[in-house]
């Protein structure tokens, strides 16, 4: 009777060796056992595994001088002697070395080993490899830490809300631009920050209607600390949870006040430009590099008897005859070359209704955004002035006709008194000369 319970209990004792034994080579963790001085007496498959040694290199030695690095030695034996006397421990993170000299991370925890006595005698050491995890936890926190500093010093305002729409994230791009400081806007609703409420509600509808959540190249005004409106230019997304619901919003603002200041004074410039060319007493053309009219104004229906639309898009050379298309065109390119041509030149224009006109015509280089040169041409109607220098040339030439004909009738008239008055005096210095003679005589 008693034999059978010897022989069950020894049946079972090595079937219990028999799992501890199997569980200790195919386990996953890294699983060594260690004396009551450090010294290393079992080593599992995965230690051998994961640490690069062979069983047989590291039986019977301290396991500081196998897989602490230098430096850490006391570190770890002073842990390996606290935990003798610990009952109950926690897991710790420690670094081991391999025998390649690589770093490895492991989670440690270690069980006391005890005797039949109950002695210790001992740790079992079972570490799991965490270095993998460690590096994409350091790899993720870097990222994190790089993700913040970009986000914080982006000169965009990027501004986050929860699904209240209370303000969550304000970063340094945030506020210089609304100059609010983090502190004092985080809690507070973002609607606060709008100068219309409707842009507000019209960007959560927007995200809302959206299919992806997203908007962008949204322009609305805000409002800043010190009562002034910032315009700027919005990109916003919904933000959800894992259950997909909408959790908040993220906003990225750029500020482009200056932007819309500097449209709206080119704005108000082109209104002066335009309101000036339009008055003007001369027609003034923009001429393609393919010699068509890009614009005229008003002034070119009256010159021209065609209508805008009519002269829009048509060939500067039509309005020209022969002569004029090889003198003009000639000009317009030797100044599109840069080559010195005078200011001013005349040719004629022939209108729709066949009537030639005679024009005085000064003009410019114009780049185009796309980087096309065009002309801009200023031409006056001269025609009715050259009839009058022609009409005021012949009366001129009348006049200059009349002028040499009484000039020369007043100088054959001198040259005849002249004559009369040189006849005169010889009859006179005659008659001196005859009178005593006679009264001699007498």
């Amino acid at each position: 009777m008693v034999g059978g319970k010897v022989e069950e209990m020894t049946r079972q004792l090595r079937e219990s060796k028999e799992k501890y034994r199997f569980l200790f080579e195919n386990s996953g963790d890294i699983i060594f056992t260690l004396d009551k001085n450090g010294i290393i007496t079992s080593f599992n498959r995965e230690a051998e595994k994961t640490t690069g040694y062979a069983r047989k290199e590291v039986l019977g030695k301290s396991f500081v001088d196998v897989l602490a690095f230098e430096g850490r030695k006391q570190l770890e034996m002073g842990r390996f002697r606290k935990r003798l006397d610990i009952t109950g421990s926690k897991p710790y993170e420690a670094v081991m070395r391999t025998r390649s000299g690589e770093k490895r991370y492991v989670l440690a925890n270690s069980l006391r080993l005890k005797d039949e006595r109950g002695e210790v005698m001992g740790l079992a050491c079972i570490l799991r490899d965490v270095t993998d995890h460690k590096r994409v936890e350091q790899e993720t926190s870097m990222a994190e830490y790089l993700l913040e500093k970009v986000v914080d010093n982006i000169a965009d305002g990027i501004v986050m809300t929860d699904k209240k729409g209370l303000i969550t994230f304000f970063n340094k791009g945030a506020s210089e631009i609304f100059g609010h400081h983090a502190s004092d806007i985080l809690g507070k609703p973002v609607l606060d920050l709008y100068v219309r409420e409707k842009d507000a509600k019209k960007v959560k509808q927007m995200l809302l209607k959206s299919k992806e959540g997203k908007i962008s190249d949204f322009e609305t005004q805000f409002l800043t600390r010190d009562g002034k409106i910032v315009f700027v230019n919005m990109s916003a997304t919904l933000i959800r949870d894992e259950e997909g619901k909408v959790a908040g919003t993220l906003g990225i603002n750029r500020d482009i006040t200056q932007r819309k200041m500097l449209e709206g004074e080119l704005k108000e410039s082109e209104e002066r430009y335009r309101t000036m060319v339009e008055s003007a007493h001369d027609m003034v053309a923009i001429i393609g590099e393919d010699s068509r009219l890009k614009y005229v104004n008003k002034k070119a229906e009256e010159l021209t008897a065609y209508s805008r639309e009519e002269l829009r898009g048509m060939d500067f050379r039509y309005l020209l005859n022969k002569r004029g298309q090889r003198s003009v065109m000639d000009r317009f390119r030797k100044k599109r070359r840069g080559e010195r041509v005078p200011v001013r030149y005349e040719f004629e224009i022939i209108r729709k209704d066949g009537e030639k006109r005679r024009v005085e015509s000064s003009s410019s280089n114009l780049m185009d955004a796309d980087g096309s040169m065009n002309t801009i041409a200023y031409i006056k109607d001269i025609t009715e002035r050259k009839r009058y220098e022609i009409a005021l040339k012949e009366k001129l030439e009348e006049l200059e006709k009349w002028y040499k004909l009484t000039v020369d009738r007043e100088l054959k008239m001198i040259e005849l008194k002249n004559e009369i008055r040189a006849l005169a005096n010889e009859l006179t210095e005659l008659k001196q000369t005859l009178i005593p003679s006679i009264e001699r005589k007498t």
